[in-house]
């Protein structure tokens, strides 16, 4: 009970940083808390039963989710959990383009690009919990059509290693400096190189990386995609410097986004997740698309005006 309760006292305490620092909900919090305790009760209910709660979340889209799903329950709550960086993809991505999404986890962005932008979509999940609530929430939104499941988890060479479950269905990972697994169990896994998936995948405009320490080795493995002209973009969770060296030998410089003006900024944001790498030949025609984009942040204001 007082280790519940503690749990609780963090999750507030975390939630209010986040409530006040979020763009959109920091103007509404009372709002906001009302929601997302709502979510909350409903994930609660569900749990009770064996199950998980269907919730409505932008646009049509329904998602499939539970308690441990905090980056797309973070939604639920904020509209768009990684801010800055879903309005980028919003904005940047059109219908016809293909958005390579590695570590999908249970689709927040491979939804969003192929429901709102009408992208082809490879979402790149080795999880096995995650894969069915990958699966489960793109059939709920008939966009089989427009996203393809990969199963292999990213690496510099194609092959198999061993995959840290993880202590949620966010934090599974590949081996790499530990050697047991964070969460006890391990499972082996087939590995794929990002030079291997365009051999048989229409090259990406843009590429997400969010490997929980394993984008520096996916980068590793995809030095002819990070030559082609067509891959624009890509959000990296990684900041280290092997990273950094690596894009920017490769072509690419540092931005983050500024979705109010629809600016893009040299350099780094403490606020985002992600780092936004855009080659440096596209600059121009990135800062166009996402000048042109139709997709506004009131569609995301207007969701959050509603109590589910």
């Amino acid at each position: 009970m007082l280790s519940a309760a503690r749990g609780g006292l963090r999750w507030i305490r975390s939630m209010s940083r986040v409530v006040g620092a979020h763009p959109i909900t920091s103007r509404r919090p009372a709002r906001t808390w009302i929601r997302m305790l709502l979510v909350q009760a409903r994930l609660l209910t569900t749990r009770a039963f064996g199950g998980h709660a269907r919730i409505s979340w932008l646009g049509d889209l329904t998602v499939a989710v539970e308690s441990g799903d905090s980056g797309m329950t973070g939604n639920l709550y904020l509209g768009l959990h990684e801010r800055d960086e879903m309005l980028f993809v919003l904005h940047y991505l059109r219908d016809g383009d293909s958005f390579w999404d590695g570590g999908a986890n249970v689709g927040s962005y491979s939804l969003l690009a192929s429901s709102l932008c009408g992208a082809d979509v490879i979402a790149i999940e080795p999880g096995l919990q995650s894969q069915g609530r990958l699966a489960e929430n793109i059939a709920l939104n008939s966009l089989e059509s427009l996203v393809s499941i990969e199963t292999r988890a990213l690496a510099q060479r194609d092959g198999f290693a061993e995959f840290d479950l993880g202590i949620s269905n966010t934090r599974a990972q590949l081996f790499r400096d530990s050697p047991a697994p964070r969460s006890g169990i391990a499972v082996t896994v087939g590995t794929v190189a990002l030079d291997s998936l365009e051999r048989t995948h229409s090259t990406p405009d843009l590429v997400k990386l969010d490997l929980e320490g394993g984008e520096l080795d996916a980068l590793r493995g995809g030095k002819s995609l990070l030559s082609s002209d067509r891959l624009s973009c890509l959000l990296v969770e990684d900041r280290s410097t092997e990273v950094a060296e690596l894009l920017e030998d490769a072509g690419f410089s540092l931005y983050h986004y500024r979705p109010e003006s629809r600016d893009l900024m040299i350099g780094d944001s403490v606020h985002n997740n992600n780092a936004l790498w855009i080659r440096n030949e596209s600059l121009e025609n990135v800062q166009g698309r996402l000048a042109a984009s139709t997709f506004e942040e009131s569609v995301v204001v207007d969701y959050l005006s509603k109590l589910l």
